[in-house]
């Protein structure tokens, strides 16, 4: 009988003392799977490390599918993705600079809303055409503070700027002949009414007792104001109430006016960095995926 019918069936036993033949590998090949050439740059995985061609960071990958539709075997490293961090600061920037925009154009509309005088009777001090800022969440006016207020009380429909000069509890007077109101007993003096004359259009006589939570309310310019003075009729001593008042006049320089200006153009300087960002991020990330795509073999992998 042939020599080879005596052989033990099954794998010829191996001898002891001899290392199994390694097949050489190329430069960017994976030995764990021969044959299989990574979508990674040769920098990476040929030729460096111990073993060349097997020295990547992350472990081999099954399943996943290449740029070119197939499934395949891929090696490479489990980093980051490329512009991921300039993707999050370009959202983050974003954001900021849509708050900032809201906060400056809303802030702006409803707690800091700017009007246009209507007519001269603030002047000296806002004449007829000039902007004022007012400030609507204010908590309380005192005398000689300029406020906006609902005409509702005087029977008008319409919003009116005038200035404070008696709060509740106060009485002010006027006696023909006096060159001065006066509050309390005392002669008032008003620097800011026009040419120096706080009594000039005055109908007469009066003496008014303010009642509590109401406003004694008077123009710079007297000789062309209907204020207080011409609603004794309409109202209690022609006082407002003060829930009438909408807001209180604030000086355009003050930190929260400047602040709330200051937001919407920092807002869109935020919003374009945001933008320019967000770009930059798309860019890198399409020039990884460019600099990954499989430049050799790809081996479908059976049964994936």
């Amino acid at each position: 009988m042939p020599r080879a019918a005596w052989r033990r069936p099954g794998p010829r036993p191996r001898r002891r003392g001899r290392r199994p033949r390694r097949r050489p590998g190329r430069p960017g090949e994976s030995e764990a799977v021969p044959g299989v050439r990574a979508h990674l740059p040769d920098g990476i995985l040929g030729g460096v490390g111990p073993h060349r061609g097997w020295s990547c960071r992350g472990p081999v990958q099954f399943g996943r599918t290449s740029e070119q539709g197939e499934q395949g075997v891929i090696v490479g490293t489990q980093g980051r993705k490329p512009g991921r961090r300039l993707g999050v600061a370009a959202v983050a920037l974003l954001v900021l600079g849509g708050v900032l925009s809201c906060v400056g154009s809303l802030g702006g509309h409803f707690f800091m809303p700017t009007r246009v005088m209507p007519s001269d009777h603030m002047r000296p001090s806002h004449p007829a055409g000039g902007s004022m800022v007012f400030n609507t969440l204010v908590a309380g006016v005192d005398r000689g503070d300029v406020v906006l207020f609902d005409a509702a009380a005087w029977g008008e429909r319409h919003l009116s700027v005038e200035r404070v000069i008696a709060v509740g509890g106060d009485r002010i007077a006027y006696t023909p002949g006096d060159r001065t109101l006066t509050l309390n007993g005392r002669p008032l003096e008003e620097p800011y009414v026009l040419n120096g004359d706080p009594v000039a259009g005055s109908p007469g006589a009066f003496s008014v007792k303010v009642p509590e939570g109401r406003l004694f309310l008077l123009g710079d310019n007297r000789g062309n104001s209907a204020d207080s003075r011409y609603r004794f009729e309409a109202a209690e001593g022609g006082t407002v109430p003060l829930p009438a008042v909408k807001g209180a006049l604030i000086d355009e320089d003050d930190p929260l006016a400047v602040g709330l200006r200051s937001a919407v153009p920092a807002g869109g300087g935020v919003l374009l960095l945001g933008a320019v960002s967000g770009v930059a991020a798309l860019r890198l990330r399409r020039r990884a995926v460019t600099a990954a795509a499989p430049t050799a073999d790809t081996v479908p992998v059976p049964g994936v």
